[in-house]
């Protein structure tokens, strides 16, 4: 019998990226297959094989966004979040009474417009920590890679092509 909350454990523990990652030296170079094995709990990377992420932490930096501090990126960076929570207001509609807009979890994208529709790059928008929160920090260009390689090699997209291919579903979209 298979135990589910067992299952759903090993997914949901917390990946501490840290104690892989050295502020002015970037990966340990021989801890890079553990770290490995902890992104793939997050539901983000656990989408790609281990050369992907090996390739992906060449390209990424390791950042802690301190309790009741703003993400603030520069305009060719983009954050997937490991550890923690952020949240995003916005004070568009009335400045006195900003509004939560969204609740960013580990796996979840910040600052590429392309995945968010622009959201957390809105001048009107900030993204606050309430608690200490592990981010990865990568070139946007790069992300746009990622979301491509994974769209493409996801075996869900392939099944929703197949199903597409049947004229009783041909009107469903995605």
């Amino acid at each position: 019998m298979v135990d589910l909350n067992s299952d759903l454990n090993k997914y949901n523990q917390r990946s501490d990226l840290n104690k892989y990652y050295q502020r002015k030296e970037g990966w340990s170079i021989d801890r890079i297959p553990e770290a490995i094995i902890d992104l793939q709990r997050i539901r983000f990377f656990n989408r790609f094989c281990r050369e992907t992420l090996y390739q992906m932490l060449k390209k990424t930096d390791l950042r802690v966004v301190s309790k009741n501090s703003l993400l603030f990126l520069e305009p060719d960076q983009c954050a997937i979040i490991v550890n923690g929570h952020l949240n995003m207001f916005s004070h568009k509609d009335d400045v006195a009474i900003p509004i939560l807009q969204a609740v960013y979890t580990p796996g979840d994208i910040i600052g590429n417009p392309a995945i968010d529709n622009g959201w957390s790059r809105d001048t009107h928008s900030w993204i606050i920590a309430y608690q200490d929160c592990d981010i990865l920090i990568m070139d946007i260009k790069y992300m746009d890679y990622l979301w491509d390689k994974m769209k493409t090699t996801s075996k869900k997209n392939y099944i929703a092509e197949k199903i597409k291919d049947k004229p009783w579903f041909s009107k469903l979209s995605e």
